[in-house]
């Protein structure tokens, strides 16, 4: 399945069903050819594989298209899976969903979201965790390592950030009007300021979230690029550029280190995100790799599809290629300096390689070195041959193959220990495409209930010091109700109801203070977890929950470890629809996000989208 932006709610009522029938056809035309055997009809009597959605503003057709979608990937087994959510985490989850509603906001500070766990009580330890998993899920964007401090509660912003971007540089380009310096470097070279984010005013929440935060984040993730002080680079908003273009930066002979990916071939976003790594002054290798440059100081050769570097003093040119089935590496300088070139382009490339595939989340994605087939049967559409034993075999038709001399081939040496390495591994597919989401642990509570049971010899025990009395127990129930006034307006526990959670205040004379607020603190956090899940359904359904259905719920709350099982589904969506979750005694009665895609991958699915609409 794949998504694509339509931006359907801008365009005019009248304009729509005209719009909507131009853009089916054109999409039909451009996709059909490529993947008619590949089609599935989810409805035997329609032949249509296409369907429009408002995500933006979703209407109850919109929605009841999505669920069906849902329904038939369940159904036919596209990649369906089960995820088990730990109930409090999930009521966390709705909590903050809740506050970030009540405050109009899509970001939160990290230090608000810990305040919330803690009303839960959960440290910040478990808060962390349930950020980390939800993050993995796509139905919140954390990022711990680049920008600790602030949560995204609707990931869909970060995307519609970059996605303004990616759509600027297209009717710049589409415009035949001049542009001015700034936004001339923009639109042909990638370049980007502070300055010029801040001219796009949407999504950004000051003081939260502004460009600098902006910035920070799209140079962790590899999209941007520190090319100087104040200016970034982003590959992704490169043009494509034709065959012809391409041939010029390539150096025949079969000189080239072709990186083959055995699998399905480069997935998205991993040369542009290697890019980035390689232009980036905080990368790992020693050498800095430059874009060359002619005498007005402009790039010689930067395209999407292929760059021409400079790397740290050594004389000649270094060309990395993306053909989009494979990529190629060619070293423009003198025999006498191949060797050591070599040696420093391979390791950088593939530590960007490493790098890229980290940061987007794919796994079993490392290439091969590999030489162009000397068999291809046209020249403008080369493919990669693997080397083993000194045999060349063609990666299309493994009849097409012959003897390679090591003499001809000056990277060889080089990559003999990366192909021996490569060569152990087997990479799935299957597993490349998705980023992994590790299972939360079985224990998910900050703290685990102590049950104990009143004996006669407990009673007749001779109270000692550490144990606690009436007048004890008074003193710590005023204190927790104290702390429950305080965090009142995230619970939303009214008067009476915090009176009845007093009177139940566990008064076993045979437990330890300590261990009394032990048991006391974990029931403030199921108490929490039961009051946000019933929220969450009551807002899902637009009414009052039923009281057989709350004792379902408390049951389930009551269960330890409590945790429920969530319904996900791969291909993931670009845009959030709600979907339900199957609890253990009230299936599908609270609502849950439908899964969205990692934020460098769209990204440069974007810009490839928009190029390939163009093109046609």
């Amino acid at each position: 399945m794949m998504f694509l932006a339509t931006h359907r709610d801008m365009v005019a009522d009248e304009q729509l069903p005209g719009v909507l029938d131009t853009l089916h056809k054109r999409l039909r035309e451009i996709l059909l050819p490529q993947f008619r055997e590949q089609l599935i009809y989810c409805d035997t009597e329609r032949d249509d594989f296409v369907f429009t959605l408002n995500a933006a503003k979703p209407e109850k057709e919109d929605r009841e298209c999505a669920e069906i979608i849902r329904e038939c990937l369940s159904r036919g087994g596209e990649g369906g899976r089960e995820v088990k959510v730990p109930l409090r985490w999930y009521a966390l989850y709705q909590k903050l969903l809740e506050v970030a509603n009540e405050l109009g906001k899509k970001v939160l500070p990290r230090e608000l979201c810990q305040q919330v766990a803690e009303s839960m009580e959960m440290d910040d330890e478990s808060c962390g965790e349930a950020l980390n998993f939800f993050d993995g899920l796509n139905m919140l964007f954390y990022f711990p390592d680049i920008l600790p401090q602030l949560v995204f509660m609707e990931p869909q912003m970060l995307l519609d950030k970059v996605s303004e971007l990616v759509e600027e540089t297209y009717h710049m380009r589409q415009g035949k009007k001049a542009v001015p310096g700034e936004k001339l470097r923009f639109r042909d070279h990638g370049e980007v300021t502070e300055k010029f984010l801040g001219e796009f005013e949407s999504h950004y929440e000051p003081p939260l979230f502004t460009p600098k935060e902006l910035v920070t984040l799209l140079k962790g993730l590899l999209v941007f690029a520190e090319m100087s002080k104040d200016v970034y680079f982003m590959p992704c908003l490169l043009q494509v550029v034709a065959w012809k273009v391409v041939e010029e930066h390539r150096v025949s002979g079969g000189k080239a280190l072709a990186l083959h990916f055995p699998d399905s071939g480069p997935l998205m976003g991993t040369f542009c995100s290697t890019v980035a790594y390689l232009l980036s002054p905080e990368n790992s290798h020693p050498c800095p790799w430059r874009v060359v440059q002619n005498e007005a100081g402009a790039p010689e050769c930067l395209h999407r599809n292929v760059i021409e570097f400079t790397v740290s003093d050594y004389a000649g040119a270094v060309s990395l290629i993306d053909h989009f089935t494979h990529f190629e590496l060619h070293i423009h300088t003198a025999e006498d300096h191949e060797a050591e070139l070599w040696k420093l382009a391979h390791d950088a490339v593939f530590a960007g390689l490493k790098k890229a595939g980290k940061t987007i989340g794919y796994t079993n994605n490392t290439p091969v070195p590999a030489i162009v087939c000397p068999a291809h049967p046209h020249p403008a559409k080369p493919h990669p041959a693997t080397v083993k034993k000194g045999v060349w075999t063609c990666s299309i038709s493994s009849k097409n193959f012959g003897k390679v001399a090591e003499v001809s081939v000056p990277w060889m040496s080089v990559c003999t220990s990366h192909s021996a390495e490569s060569a152990t591994s087997s990479p799935s597919s299957s597993s490349s495409a998705v980023p992994s989401t590790s299972q939360p642990p079985l224990s998910v509570s900050s703290t685990t209930a102590t049950t104990t049971t009143n004996t006669p010899a407990i009673h007749e025990k001779k109270k000692e010091d550490d144990e606690i009395n009436d007048q004890d127990l008074a003193v710590i129930a005023r204190d927790h109700l104290t702390q429950w006034e305080k965090l009142h307006p995230f619970l939303g526990l009214n008067r009476a109801q915090k009176k009845e959670i007093a009177r139940s205040y566990p008064g076993d004379y045979g437990l330890q203070k300590q261990e009394c607020l032990e048991v006391w603190k974990e029931k403030i956090g199921r108490e929490a977890t039961y009051r946000a899940l019933i929220s969450a359904a009551e807002k899902a359904r637009g009414q009052r929950v039923s009281g057989q259905h709350q004792r379902h719920v408390r049951e389930d709350v009551n269960i330890i470890p409590p945790t429920t099982t969530v319904c996900c589904y791969h291909p993931l969506s670009v845009f959030s629809l709600p979907s339900s979750i199957n609890c253990t005694l009230h299936k599908g009665s609270i609502p849950f996000s439908f899964p969205i895609l990692n934020l460098t991958f769209i990204t440069n699915a974007l810009s490839l989208i928009i190029h390939r609409i163009r093109v046609h």
